[in-house]
């Protein structure tokens, strides 16, 4: 991910593609630093948001299964060189694959939604609303919770006068002021993902000269050390909790593709030239590994059996997205409509990993989706609409000041449930989100879905955070359509994983 930093509900700013600018002066001490990293990446954000507008093709019906487009290919591309016809595949022929077993289950039967109030304060709350719980209290203001994986404890990012910290909160605390695990006036956190054993939270901080990668025990025994340093900086952890699959930096100079270990010296050996793409991902069962990688001046998508060291390979344009789906090993993405694309909205596709079948499940541009913990469905959101009323920005090199206009309509989204099984999507729920959600959480969502799960562990219901006349709700949307339920006021809503 870039050098960005969680939105702690301060004036819309510049932040790395789209994070929201700080608010009411509680980081006036760090202004000179986070001004100038501010403005020289809330530019990109903002193109990305209008990009994604324009681009967006016209409504249409509810998708369903198709052939795929002609757009990826070039004029004078061999027509071998895109799927054919025989290459598409019905959804229900993709057979679910036996998943090797996983680190043994979470004891906890948590099914809970933490979120943070508008004092920035960790709340947790059951599906149906009650038992609401607060969790912290103090001058913290957190954002971004992510549960561990037991679902034990809540680790959040919070901002206390002009230092950020990492937090590490138990699940079942009653308002009170939480330790910081690691906490720096310059090299600040912003990003946090657990180990698959619930021990560490692994988190990305920034600094003048790039990002680092970090690692700190999540019972506060030792202090945070630097794994791996690099900018932009994606990750994957392996399910032993010893290894990452890391894509970093940009430049073809230092881009990587690596395996590392977590006790190693930040460097593996190298898989391929990066590719296009921001998260490279492994499967469930860890057999497969799936990223993008540059090929005779191509990117194209790539999936390798580490069993076999076969590839399964397939060119898109654009930049690309990915995510396995949980049950089967099936690699869901999306990419842009044409090679000039700069970012990943277009038709949603599914690519089997052991034939490399090809599978159009949305010819709509797709900007984010989210498979459900079961497999069976995928959520898809898209733009309802164009943004109107944005209001102006005004701007001077990187590295200068950026004046944005507060005020602007948010646009309206619609959230698609796609049945893989039976090949069938339906739209069940417009709605407007909240600027930190859509600015900050969706242009990285194929990182965010490794670590923050907007389902719930039944694979029966989402939870969003909506704008409801300037009110930023939670609100719990049932997956097969009907009622949603507003679980009260607040943001970044998140579902434990048990």
């Amino acid at each position: 991910m870039g050098d960005d930093f969680p939105d702690f509900d301060y004036d819309y700013g510049a932040e790395d593609d789209g994070y929201g600018r700080f608010r009411n002066g509680c980081f006036v001490l760090l202004s000179l630093f986070l001004v100038v990293v501010l403005i020289s990446v809330f530019i990109p954000t903002v193109l990305w948001l209008f990009s994604v507008q324009d681009n967006r093709p016209p409504a249409k019906p509810t998708p369903t299964p198709g052939l795929l487009g002609e757009a990826l290919a070039e004029p004078d591309e061999p027509a071998a060189a895109q799927p054919s016809a025989e290459a598409v595949i019905n959804v229900d022929t993709i057979e679910e694959t036996p998943i090797s077993p996983s680190p043994p289950s979470p004891e906890l039967d948590v099914n809970r939604i933490a979120f943070i109030n508008e004092d920035g304060q960790l709340m947790t709350v059951a599906p149906d609303g009650s038992d609401v719980r607060q969790l912290t209290r103090g001058r913290q203001r957190l954002r971004f919770p992510a549960w561990s994986p037991d679902g034990s404890r809540i680790a959040a990012i919070g901002a206390t006068g002009s230092t950020v910290s990492v937090y590490a909160i138990d699940a079942e605390a009653k308002r009170s002021q939480p330790i910081a695990l690691y906490a720096d006036r310059d090299k600040t956190p912003f990003y946090l993902y657990w180990s698959p054993d619930s021990e560490q939270i692994s988190f990305l901080s920034s600094n003048t000269t790039g990002l680092a990668l970090q690692l700190v025990p999540a019972d506060g025994a030792a202090e945070s050390r630097i794994v791996a340093t690099g900018s932009p900086f994606y990750w994957n952890w392996a399910a032993d909790g010893r290894q990452m699959l890391i894509h970093a930096g940009e430049s073809s100079g230092d881009a990587r593709l690596e395996m590392i270990e977590t006790d190693g010296d930040g460097r593996g050996a190298f898989i391929a030239s990066p590719g296009r793409f921001q998260t490279p991902v492994i499967s469930a069962d860890g057999r497969y590994w799936a990223y993008a990688a540059q090929t005779q001046g191509n990117s194209q998508i790539v999936i390798v059996d580490n069993e076999t060291g076969a590839q399964q390979v397939q060119r898109h344009a654009g930049l690309t997205a990915l995510g396995w789906s949980p049950a089967a090993n099936v690699l869901a993405f999306i990419s842009g409509n044409s090679p000039e694309s700069d970012d990943f909205e277009g038709p949603l596709r599914l690519m089997d990993a052991t034939t490399g079948e090809i599978t159009l499940l949305s010819r709509e541009n797709v900007l984010a989706f989210f498979w459900s913990p079961d497999g069976r469905f995928l959520a898809a959101f898209n733009f309802r609409g164009r943004m109107q009323n944005q209001g102006d920005i005004s701007a001077r090199t990187k590295g200068n000041f950026a004046k944005p206009v507060r005020q602007f309509d948010l646009p309206s989204m619609e959230l698609t449930i796609f049945d893989v099984a039976a090949g069938e999507g339906r739209v069940i729920l417009e709605f407007t989100p909240t600027l930190t959600f859509l600015s900050q959480f969706l242009p990285f969502f194929d990182q965010y879905a490794l670590s923050h799960r907007l389902w719930s562990p039944q694979s029966d219901a989402l939870v969003l955070p909506v704008q409801e006349g300037n009110i930023n709700q939670i609100v719990l949307v049932p997956a097969k359509g009907g009622p949603t339920r507003t679980l009260g006021e607040g943001n970044m809503p998140f579902w434990s994983q048990n």
